[in-house]
């Protein structure tokens, strides 16, 4: 089983006094507009999904024909100085950006790459985000990427990936 990659955001902007939590504890200051990030250590994950697990595929294993994609995207207000942030992902990148605006704005583009348009299309309904306005654990907004029972087993083999790709603005 591949380990989760957790991903906690850190950004402490002046104007703002954001303030992140690394696994619930507070991370130490930083100068405006500097924007750190923390990733948990992950044993034998990859990048793009357990397909790539495997050793030199060819080049039409890591470029499968057919790719679906769909991006979404969702705006939180900054309600208080210190506010937290948490992203949980696996399988992608994040881009993180400063801004000077009162709040946190999140996009996130779902990728499924497989021999035919149907298993694309099938690989990319198993992808999804949850958004939380409010985390109990971190006391501020939390993203995870999602993955459905549709994705279970679908990538063991070779020709099919997935990847969530996040850009964040603090």
């Amino acid at each position: 089983m591949v380990a989760s990659r957790c991903l906690v955001l850190v950004g402490l902007l002046g104007l703002m006094g954001l303030r992140q939590v690394a696994h619930g504890q507070a991370l130490p200051e930083h100068q405006p507009g500097q924007v750190t990030y923390y990733v948990a250590p992950v044993n034998g994950s990859s990048q793009n999904g357990p397909a790539a697990a495997q050793v030199q595929p060819s080049q039409e294993q890591a470029n499968p024909p057919m790719e679906q994609r769909r991006r979404i995207s969702r705006s939180f207000r900054v309600a208080k100085a210190g506010q937290a942030f948490a992203l949980t992902t696996r399988y992608g990148h994040v881009r993180v950006s400063t801004w000077n605006k009162p709040e946190m704005k999140v996009e996130a583009e779902l990728i499924a790459r497989a021999e035919t348009a149907a298993g694309a299309e099938q690989l990319l309904s198993g992808l999804g985000v949850q958004w939380l306005d409010y985390d109990a654990r971190t006391g501020g907004v939390a993203v995870s990427s999602q993955f459905g029972p549709a994705l279970k087993g679908k990538c063991s083999g070779a020709g099919c990936r997935y990847e969530i790709n996040y850009t964040v603005w603090l």
